[in-house]
């Protein structure tokens, strides 16, 4: 008998080399934690420069928490990405939207980091163990949420040690409840 195929989760942000690969890198690792083998998170960004390694405070940053670094390379978001994931999480509400432009299919599963933060605050009910059902779930129910710009995550690049102290703070809350609430039991 097969295993089943990991969910798949894919994280958007601008350049693909710092707020993306941060949640990228600390998602898996905190899903890893609960459930492993049964996630598989990859990033993309919505005006990325091919094959970049990732900006330096964000390494710094997971370097800080044990979490690796390594073999990342920033990579252009397709559309084939898109419909691929089977959640996509956005640094924003305009990249949320630029997702939405090269592919409106994947709405029910492309979410703010911010909405799903409080989506799985708010303890959307887990009535079944399969994530993708979650998902379909926390979409249904994402009118209850209030979206809000001073929530969204700010991007560090060129902002020196103490943005990405602050972004690496702030995913790493939301890593922490969009983890518990997506893979529970």
């Amino acid at each position: 008998m097969t295993s089943p195929r990991p969910t798949s989760v894919l994280v958007v942000c601008t350049g693909n080399i710092a707020r993306s690969p941060y949640l990228e890198r600390r998602l898996q690792n905190d899903l890893d934690h609960i459930s492993p083998q049964a996630f598989s998170v990859s990033s993309a960004g919505t005006r990325a420069t091919s094959a970049r390694g990732m900006a330096s405070g964000t390494r710094a940053a997971l370097t800080r928490r044990g979490i690796s670094e390594r073999g990342f390379r920033s990579r252009q978001l397709t559309e084939a990405d898109a419909k691929a994931a089977d959640l996509i999480i956005t640094m924003s509400e305009p990249h949320r939207r630029d997702i939405l432009d090269i592919a409106p299919s994947v709405l029910t599963k492309l979410f703010t980091v911010s909405e799903l933060e409080a989506l799985a605050a708010a303890e959307v009910p887990t009535v079944s163990h399969r994530p993708q059902d979650r998902i379909q779930l926390a979409a249904r129910q994402r009118s209850t949420t209030a979206r809000s710009p001073q929530r969204e995550v700010h991007d560090p690049y060129g902002q020196g040690d103490s943005a990405y102290a602050a972004m690496a703070e702030r995913l790493d809350h939301a890593s922490s409840g969009i983890s518990n609430w997506l893979a529970a039991k």
